[in-house]
C-alpha cells in the first residue's frame, strides 16, 4: 500500500483555483451582461477540481487512492464553502445592498436553509469526487499515453 500523500497543499490550490475562476467569470459574465447560474459555479469547482487533481498525478505519478479521493473531495468542499463565504461576506459589506440581503436570509426558514445547503452540498461533493476519481483517471492515462508521466 502506498503512503498517504499529505493534501493540505491541494486543498489550498483548489481553494485559490476557484477563488480566481469565480471571481474572472463573475467580471467576464458581468462585461458581457450576461446572468450567472448554477452552471458556472459547478464549472469552476469541477475545473479547479481537475486543476488540482492534474497536479496531484503530476506530483505523485498516480491518481489519487480511493481514501486520498475522497479525503480530496472533502476538503475541496470545505474549501469551496470557506471561499463562497469570504466572497458572499465582500459582497455584503461592500455591496450597497448589502443590509436588504441580510434581512432577507434572516427571515428565511431556517430548515428551509439548512435543506438548501445540505442538497448542495451533497451536488458539490458528487462532483467533485467524481472529478477527482475517474476524470482523473481518464487524465492519467491521457497523460501516461503522452509521456507527460
Amino acid at each position: 500500500m502506498e503512503n498517504q500523500v499529505k493534501l493540505g497543499k491541494y486543498a489550498v490550490r483548489f481553494g485559490i483555483i476557484y477563488l480566481l475562476l469565480l471571481v474572472v467569470m463573475a467580471i467576464v459574465l458581468s462585461i458581457l451582461e450576461i446572468d450567472s447560474n448554477s452552471g458556472a459555479t459547478m464549472g469552476a469547482l469541477m475545473g479547479s477540481a481537475m486543476a488540482t487533481a492534474i497536479k496531484f498525478v503530476q506530483d505523485n505519478k498516480r491518481p489519487p487512492t480511493k481514501s486520498e479521493k475522497n479525503r480530496l473531495a472533502l476538503i475541496s468542499l470545505l474549501a469551496s464553502w470557506i471561499v463562497s463565504l469570504l466572497l458572499m461576506s465582500i459582497l455584503l459589506l461592500a455591496g450597497s445592498q448589502g443590509a436588504e440581503i441580510l434581512e432577507s436570509i434572516k427571515s428565511a426558514n431556517l430548515m428551509i436553509i439548512i435543506a438548501i445547503v445540505v442538497v448542495l452540498s451533497l451536488i458539490y461533493f458528487l462532483a467533485l469526487s467524481f472529478s477527482y476519481g475517474y476524470l482523473v483517471k481518464k487524465q492519467y492515462e491521457a497523460m501516461l499515453k503522452q509521456g507527460k508521466i
